[in-house]
């Protein structure tokens, strides 16, 4: 059955019984539904990864599908409780020491985190960020820089290098950031690990 809903854009949003999905051989447990999005790539959401232990390597390019009952925990770093909520997140400060506050975890972010407004114009002034005008197409757009990058930054105790902050609605780590680290997200137990591997990014 499809269904449709209205989004701000007016754009509509199809909705699909959750097909069967497998991994190699695996089956793997779904929600009810899927949503389509009007794109061509699969996204395996919350629906599906809360059943599991997922762990990232992204030294070895691999990632793991992991039996969340029966870990070796010591192996994965330090661990940070996961909030109750539909996304992501952890009860942390930020990339440069704002308060604490839920702090998303978004793998779908290219950079190594984004800050709110007020937060990156602070970030930027006092920790001396080089300003990066989003372009398009080789067209500056708007007048505010929406990425800086900083030569280092604390993070949990530990020092990074060569940090790549966007300006958005959101606090978040990205990609980039988890990039420096071994990543192991066990959903069942609403815990994730952080195992620093670089304080570089990938190459």
């Amino acid at each position: 059955m499809v269904s449709t809903l209205d989004n701000p854009k007016d754009e509509p949003i199809r909705l699909y019984a959750a097909p069967t999905v497998y991994l190699g051989s695996t089956r793997l447990e779904m929600g009810k539904i899927v949503d389509t999005g009007g794109g061509s790539n699969f996204i395996l959401g919350m629906d599906c990864l809360r059943h599991y232990c997922v762990q990232l390597d992204f030294g070895a390019g691999k990632m793991r599908f992991l039996d969340p009952k029966h870990l070796n925990t010591g192996e994965f770093g330090k661990a940070y409780p996961l909030v109750h909520t539909r996304y992501t997140m952890i009860r942390h400060t930020g990339l440069f020491g704002e308060k604490d506050s839920n702090l998303l975890i978004d793998t779908g972010y290219p950079f190594d985190g984004c800050l709110v407004p007020e937060l990156f114009q602070e970030a930027a002034q006092n920790q001396h960020g080089k300003a990066i005008p989003m372009s398009v197409d080789g067209v500056i757009k708007g007048n505010a820089p929406n990425i800086a990058e900083f030569q280092r930054c604390t993070w949990d105790g530990a020092t990074y290098s060569d940090v790549i902050v966007g300006r958005g609605r959101l606090n978040l780590i990205g990609m980039r950031f988890l990039g420096r680290h071994l990543v192991t997200f066990n959903f069942p137990k609403n815990v994730m690990y952080l195992k620093r591997t670089t304080a570089d990014p990938l190459k």
